[in-house]
């Protein structure tokens, strides 16, 4: 099932991300504001032309913004952090944790 509430809060980190306000994310490829706004929240289900559309206004791919809606890309990523902290002291574990914890919550505030 795809996830367009996923999608939608990709969609508005990236565009924050780029300095970019849903205005000029919807001028950019001939959208109305509301409409990114209801994309943004998940209430609407964007077509795949305008997920191209708003990929390339944001210089990202479909894949990663559909990352949570395709089990094996979350499993594939999952497989490169354990191998990343396979061979990682305590210490660096510990510090490593502490990061993640941090921008988890950066990224997940409104």
């Amino acid at each position: 099932m795809i996830n367009y509430d996923f999608i939608g809060k990709q969609i508005s980190m990236l565009r924050k991300r780029a300095g970019m306000t849903q205005e000029v994310l919807a001028e950019k490829i001939n959208m109305s504001i509301p409409h990114i706004s209801r994309i943004e929240t998940g209430t609407t289900k964007p077509s795949l032309q305008t997920l191209v559309d708003i990929c390339n206004a944001l210089d990202t791919t479909i894949d990663h913004l559909m990352q949570d809606s395709v089990p094996a890309v979350k499993q594939s990523i999952e497989g490169r952090m354990g191998e990343l902290l396979a061979d990682c002291s305590v210490g660096e574990l510990e510090m490593l944790a502490d990061v993640t914890e941090v921008i988890l919550k950066k990224t997940r505030e409104p």
